[in-house]
């Protein structure tokens, strides 16, 4: 059953009670920061999988109702943007013959991303199975190792260059909420599973100090 999604998104309110509920049952412990909002991401029953004819996709692996909770994340990275002639937010790719479409801003979040995957490996593992509009990917993230070390080599990852991180921006990143009247552009390491469709299903919504969250809930 391939995970129906929509613009529907939960309120903020919805996610804290709905998430307070859930670890009273012991499902997770969420942790309780920056004046009392709870920012835990959470990856409830979803994995990411290959389809036929179709590369990967989010699947559910259990029956949900409508209104459940299936995933909130906070952005991995985020930058301003630039508008292409149709004033759609996009992150090009630099074409260093003629510099055209060279952005710094762009530039300075592709190296801000390669540095920062190099802290942690399970960043890069995750990075890594991103597409990153060149070679084809059919690298799976088992959805369990995306929060642990355990078992990292099973991931198939190998250190990123520019270039790549560069086309992993440009294919992934979704747009983001304003900051000083700019546009805004985020990329993620599980949502970006669910931006490869002609029409996007999904939308960033900001809750207060947490601008850069996506929450999504089963839409029936």
């Amino acid at each position: 059953m391939l995970l129906p999604l929509s613009k529907d998104v939960m309120t903020w309110r919805d996610v804290v009670a709905r998430r307070v509920a859930e670890s009273i049952h012991g499902h997770f412990k969420p942790i309780d920061v920056m004046g009392g909002t709870i920012v835990e991401d959470y990856i409830g029953p979803v994995e990411v999988k290959m389809t036929r004819g179709k590369g990967r996709g989010l699947f559910l692996t259990q029956p949900v109702r409508r209104g459940d909770l299936l995933l909130v994340e906070k952005a991995y990275a985020t930058s301003l943007a630039i508008l292409n002639e149709k004033k759609e937010v996009v992150i090009p790719t630099i074409d260093w013959s003629t510099m055209r479409g060279y952005s710094r801003e762009k530039e300075s979040l592709a190296e801000a991303v390669l540095e920062k995957s190099q802290e942690r490996r399970i960043d890069l593992a995750c990075l890594c199975c991103l597409y990153d509009g060149v070679a084809p990917n059919t690298t799976i993230p088992p959805m369990s190792l995306f929060r642990t070390d355990e078992l990292l080599p099973w991931i198939p990852c190998e250190p990123r260059n520019l270039t790549q991180i560069r086309g992993i921006l440009s294919t992934n990143s979704f747009q983001a909420p304003k900051a000083h009247d700019h546009e805004g552009v985020a990329l993620y390491l599980v949502s970006s599973f669910m931006n490869h469709a002609s029409t996007p299903n999904t939308e960033a919504q900001g809750f207060g100090v947490m601008k850069n969250l996506r929450v999504f809930v089963a839409s029936k």
